[in-house]
């Protein structure tokens, strides 16, 4: 009984490592992709707004 508890557990923190680490580069991928997209259009819109003020 003690060992069949112990493989769960075992089976238990393996598998949230697993999940656990899966989550975390899914969500460093999306922000990843986020930023990427964000930044092609922030980025040229926030040069736009800085030109006109350093040409004044």
């Amino acid at each position: 009984m003690t060992s069949l508890v112990t493989f769960l557990s075992c089976l238990l923190e393996t598998s949230l490592v697993e999940i656990y680490t899966s989550i975390l580069e899914f969500l460093s991928s999306e922000v990843k992709t986020v930023f990427s997209e964000e930044s092609k259009t922030y980025i040229p819109s926030l040069l736009r707004d800085i030109e006109p003020v350093n040409a004044s």
